[in-house]
């Protein structure tokens, strides 16, 4: 039976990198039962004992159950760096749905060419077509440094083992050290964003979203603190918002907003939330409804919009942009400094 067993393994590897787990499940489909110990030795074992002129074993850093196996080609043109793979699944993540869609995956270019050069001359491609036939504005595109790599992967570590993480971040005009349970990482309006929950002694797990380039330092942690945490509860927390930012409201609420022609045309050709609709009346006005909680995000993504967009209700939302522009125009007339904000969470709060 386990001589059946690891050439059933065996079988399974060369068809894509597989982990404990995921063997474990096709091997019950075929009618093997047998633990994840088991499977784990059959693959050190197999590992070990692997000879062919052509392909090899290769593996991924984790815990026993997390790592993966492959078995591939020998190739010594392979490029073997682990950014280029986290750059290569970084690129596919962050890249716009619409060029996703069209273009395919990078990643799967990497493996359908063996992450190889393509055959083809790339100069012979380029030169069909201009250097600068595609521009991009690098609008509220962060300055990344040179720690930026190394905190995704500790990111990304932690996510696929099921580890926390130690953060030091700015939050709230101070530093904070706290302990976090990394869920995903967001890419979100030119900047990366992990999502999980901070983890404090006798308090409840609190889901949170902190940007990436706030955080200072990162440590991984051997602590696996049993917290009452699910992905449908960080799912439904992340569909709830504006965008992403935290807030103390936590009820979601009707919005409705008139604008004119010129921006509906805008607007509703772009995602902004999954609950949003668009339509016009026989009047010839022009509304954009969704329901989700007030945040900072929401009023400041209204305030860009100026005067050619207007909050029909709720009253409190209406309440916080009048507010905000009577603060505003006050500022300038006085000529009054500009305030920090003092607790963005608080979408409501004025400095």
């Amino acid at each position: 039976m386990k001589a059946l067993r690891i050439l059933l393994i065996e079988q399974i590897l060369k068809f894509g990198p597989e982990t404990v787990e995921s063997i474990s499940l096709k091997l019950k489909q075929k009618g093997i039962q047998c633990s994840q110990r088991s499977i784990y030795r059959d693959l050190l074992l197999l590992e070990e004992h692997f000879k062919d002129p052509q392909l090899e074993i290769r593996k991924s850093d984790g815990e026993f159950n997390r790592k993966k196996w492959v078995i591939c080609k020998k190739d010594n043109s392979k490029i073997k760096d682990a950014d280029t793979y986290i750059k290569a699944y970084l690129l596919d993540q962050f890249t716009p749905q619409w060029l996703r869609k069209t273009s395919g995956s990078a990643m799967e270019i990497l493996h359908a060419h063996d992450f190889k050069i393509p055959s083809k001359s790339i100069g012979g491609i380029m030169s069909e077509i201009p250097p600068e036939a595609v521009l991009h504005s690098n609008w509220c595109e962060f300055h990344y440094n040179d720690n930026t790599i190394e905190h995704i992967r500790k990111v990304l570590w932690a996510i696929s083992n099921k580890k926390n993480i130690r953060i030091k971040h700015f939050f709230h005009q101070r530093w904070e050290n706290q302990y976090f349970k990394p869920y995903r990482m967001i890419y979100h309006r030119g900047t990366i964003h992990i999502a999980g929950w901070i983890l404090e002694e006798k308090k409840k797990p609190l889901f949170s979203i902190r940007e990436l380039e706030a955080i200072e330092t990162i440590e991984l942690s051997n602590e696996r603190k049993k917290v009452a945490v699910s992905k449908k509860d960080a799912k439904l927390e992340v569909s709830k918002r504006f965008g992403i930012h935290d807030s103390e409201e936590s009820k979601e609420v009707n919005i409705k907003i008139q604008m004119s022609e010129g921006p509906y045309l805008f607007l509703s050709r772009r995602f902004w939330h999954n609950s949003q609709k668009f339509y016009n009346n026989d009047k010839g006005e022009y509304f954009m409804e969704l329901k989700c909680v007030i945040n900072i995000e929401l009023i400041g993504w209204l305030f860009s919009w100026l005067e050619h967009v207007k909050v029909v209700s709720p009253v409190s939302l209406k309440k916080a942009m009048e507010d905000r522009a009577e603060f505003l125009l006050k500022m300038y007339k006085k000529q009054l400094p500009p305030v920090n904000p003092s607790n963005t969470n608080r979408p409501f709060l004025i400095g």
